[in-house]
């Protein structure tokens, strides 16, 4: 059985939509600038679902640029 014109339409239809579709919310990564409204509070509630405790050593921090 050979596929006609409207068969082969209508399949070229379908595919572009679908292509459609997927590249409309494509959007380049753009990169990430923080604001400069000055020193953020910052409260640690909870590690990997448990509780943080007062403790007298601090939780190391890596800071990179």
């Amino acid at each position: 059985m050979k596929p006609d014109f409207y068969t082969k339409s209508a399949l070229t239809v379908i595919a572009s939509c679908l292509v459609y579709f997927v590249v409309q919310d494509v959007a380049p990564i753009k990169d990430a600038h923080a604001e400069s409204g000055g020193v953020v509070d910052v409260n640690i509630v909870k590690i990997d679902g448990a509780p943080v405790r007062f403790s007298s050593t601090a939780l190391p921090v890596r800071i990179t640029k």
